[in-house]
């Protein structure tokens, strides 16, 4: 499994830690995010956009995206509204922190 820390930095701001798991047998790797976010999809977001600039075998070519039948059941999100190679029933999140 492999553990990812993003934007901790900004946990003074959004007050809320997310942990996101993918489970992937097709890359037969799971990763484990922690970020900071202001809610649910904007941890979505802040993710999905890692991945592209810095694990992109997990998100799926322009082509792929077109060529997909059953693109809906894939994560997506993001800058640029990028799916994921992950399915969202691969996907757990939730919320770890919240400072009131």
């Amino acid at each position: 499994m492999h553990n990812i820390f993003v934007e901790i930095s900004d946990l003074d701001i959004t007050k809320k830690l997310y942990e996101i798991r993918l489970f992937s047998n097709a890359f037969g790797k799971d990763y484990t995010f922690y970020l900071s976010a202001f809610d649910e999809q904007n941890a979505i977001d802040i993710m999905i956009d890692y991945c592209e600039n810095n694990i992109p075998g997990l998100i799926m070519s322009r082509d792929e995206e077109v060529s997909e039948e059953y693109i809906d059941e894939f994560v997506y999100g993001g800058n640029y509204c990028r799916y994921m190679n992950i399915l969202w029933c691969n996907m757990e999140l939730k919320k770890i922190y919240e400072e009131n």
